[in-house]
């Protein structure tokens, strides 16, 4: 970079905390914040993954009024555009949203207020891009920026997938491929690479603030009635002083417990998609003000929801992932103070999580009975109710039915219009195939990852619950977080309060579980996944941009007389980051076909043999040295042998340049 270049940076940023003081009230950014501004202002292309209440909304709002075009805001809830464009009004910034809740004709005005530059900024829903009209106005629109909030969404793999989300990358090009930049509280080394790919961002910068919240308290109580767990939450509402919110797994749940709280003199209110609309905002409004102490609701409640002095948070039952876990959580102690985050675990609540992956990926066969239910159908006036039509076909899991059609819909066999207004679905249904299908556009494989990879975050969810490791620790590992947490000393694991009236266990094997498993890649087909994979993984590292801490320097590099031999080691320890010791990743390098190589697969791993010209004795000296040096460190285990994975050290290596 020029002099001149790096002159010009430090005055915009000049300017960038000038206008925050001045539009904003913030004496200086938050972490992350400026670095990933800068970065906007550069017209670089991000993925921002900061916290709920780490500030991300300024990440663009701020540029938006430094940019010389104009700045196009997805959102997902017509409540937080809504919330959030009345926020930038008071401080005298022109900004507006557009959804289905005002009319066509205030719509079409504030389009044109936007592309006349009276609005800076403008909100929308991932949906008004079905209109090819709203498309064409925006053509015409200088965009400096292209802010893609809650960008999860658009992750197949995230726990909040919205289809909408998937037209984003074809609007992006229609529109001259303005900057992007996306941005989500939860998101992991896979959803960042996906959210990447979706959206075509292959030279994004990925600016991934800590995950750590040391304000909240992490607790995991094992439950196994509800009177128990009644009675823990009313042990906390006696405790803590300050509004929380319970979370249920269904409807009836929910109902239920914010009922019996309600009949035990607490000021508790229920929330879900099954409420009458009105009856939502009234809930939600009495929480927000003070008016109730407790909202009882399902995951439909929290997206947005400001509220900075949430003292608890506490799961009823196991959510489905960590992601979501998360994200749920973090909505107590947005202003910093001292907040409790509870679940209750019992083994019966794991059942309800199945029930819904079971229901959003249909095995291949219930797809195919449908499609053929509607083609025997086919004469008659195709009005579907997914429940009536589960009942017809013996299927139990009338969700699952749903899927199916929706999964038949986006493979261009049926078109389908919702013509009931209620809670139970009905559907007018068209075929859109000349003559029946033998055999349907149905990507079994596809099919089969999505659900092996939510089996697989509902195990890690399991594994919290169970697990003997510090649970803030846990969460950072998980999410991959620089930072390393072997005892925070407030979670219930670190203070020896943990009740476990469960074991570990595993559940039986399912219809869905036996096609995940028929479905399985082998051989050449797994050997090329593993290794996209970990090219993936490895372009990840290098587009990530570190928010509190700069890259080694050349006077921090390894001793060690190759640095191409530590790179190697540290890249096959990240990928296996605290699951196998010494002795395995060097006898993985080496392209050992030992026991343990073989016991977990490791000869498909792009790692074996990658040091095959050296002695296993001199790759395991350099891995003593990397860990003398403070780029390793060794975990040790009560089970198993010690364990090692990267330092925090080890990490700003791989990715320097």
């Amino acid at each position: 970079m020029s002099r001149n270049e790096r002159m010009n940076e430090a005055t915009i940023m000049d300017r960038a905390r000038v206008l925050l003081r001045r539009a904003f009230g913030h004496s200086d950014f938050r972490e992350g914040q400026a670095e990933v501004i800068e970065a906007i202002l550069r017209g670089r292309h991000c993925i921002v993954v900061m916290p709920t209440g780490g500030g991300k909304s300024l990440c663009y709002q701020l540029p938006a009024l430094l940019l010389p075009g104009r700045t196009l805001v997805i959102s997902p809830l017509i409540a937080l555009m809504k919330d959030q464009t009345e926020a930038l009004e008071r401080r005298g910034i022109p900004a507006t949203f557009i959804n289905s809740s005002i009319p066509f004709e205030d719509q079409k005005a504030r389009l044109m207020a936007f592309a006349a530059g009276r609005i800076r900024l403008l909100y929308i829903a991932p949906e008004r891009f079905r209109s090819p009209y709203f498309i064409d106005v925006l053509r015409r629109v200088p965009l400096s920026l292209f802010a893609v909030d809650e960008a999860h969404c658009i992750s197949h793999w995230g726990h909040d997938f919205r289809p909408d989300y998937l037209r984003l990358r074809a609007v992006i090009e229609q529109l001259g491929r303005p900057p992007v930049v996306a941005l989500t509280a939860t998101a992991t080394p896979t959803i960042r690479m996906d959210i990447a790919e979706q959206l075509g961002l292959d030279d994004a910068e990925h600016f991934v603030a800590g995950f750590d919240r040391a304000n909240l308290k992490l607790q995991v109580q094992h439950l196994r009635t509800h009177a128990k767990k009644l009675a823990f939450i009313e042990r906390v509402l006696h405790e803590v002083s300050g509004p929380g919110i319970i979370y249920g797994a269904t409807r009836k749940i929910v109902d239920s417990v914010a009922r019996e709280l309600w009949a035990r003199g607490i000021r508790a209110l229920p929330y879900h998609a099954g409420l009458p609309g009105p009856e939502r905002e009234r809930a939600q409004n009495a929480f927000m003000d003070d008016d109730v102490d407790v909202i009882v609701a399902t995951n439909a409640f929290g997206m947005g929801i400001d509220k900075p002095d949430i003292r608890f948070v506490i799961h009823y039952n196991v959510p489905d992932s960590i992601d979501s876990y998360y994200q749920e959580m973090g909505r107590a102690g947005r202003d910093g103070q001292e907040s409790v985050c509870t679940l209750l675990f019992a083994r019966s609540d794991v059942r309800i999580q199945e029930y819904f992956i079971e229901a959003d990926h249909p095995h291949p066969e219930l797809i195919a009975r449908v499609y053929q239910f509607l083609v025997e159908r086919s004469s008659e006036a195709q009005e579907v109710s997914p429940r009536g039509l589960a009942e017809t076909l013996g299927e139990r899991n009338a969700l699952a039915v749903n899927t199916a059609l929706v999964r038949l819909e986006k493979a261009g066999h049926i078109h389908m219009t919702r013509t009931s207004i209620g809670e139970d679905a009905l559907y007018h249904i068209r075929l859109l195939d000349p003559e029946p299908c033998d055999r349907l556009r149905i990507d079994k494989a596809e099919l089969a990852r999505r659900a092996a990879f939510d089996r697989w975050k509902l195990q890690q969810m399991i594994a919290y619950a169970q697990t003997d490791r510090c649970l803030r620790g846990f969460i950072l590992d998980y999410f991959g977080d620089r930072k390393r947490v072997e005892r925070c000393g407030t979670c219930s694991t670190c203070l020896g309060r943990i009740r476990r009236t469960t074991v570990t266990f595993r559940s039986k094997l399912t219809p869905l579980d036996e096609f995940i498993l028929e479905s399985a890649p082998s051989g050449d087909e797994l050997r090329e996944r593993l290794r996209q994979a970990a090219d993936r993984r490895r372009k990840l590292a290098r587009a990530e941009r570190p928010l509190s801490s700069s890259p080694a320097s050349p006077e921090e590099m390894p001793n060690i007389e190759n640095l191409d031999v530590a790179r190697c080691i540290l890249e096959c320890v990240a990928e296996h980051h605290f699951r196998f010791g010494q002795s395995t990743i060097a006898a993985l390098l080496r392209g050992s076909m030992n026991k343990s190589i073989r016991r977990w697969r490791l000869e498909h791993s792009p790692h074996h043999g990658r040091l095959s010209y050296l002695k296993q004795a001199e790759i395991r000296r350099s891995i003593d040295l990397l860990i003398e040096q403070g780029y390793l460190s060794v975990r040790k285990s009560r089970q198993v042998y010690p364990l090692i994975g990267l330092t925090e050290k080890g990490w700003e290596l791989l990715r320097s340049p």
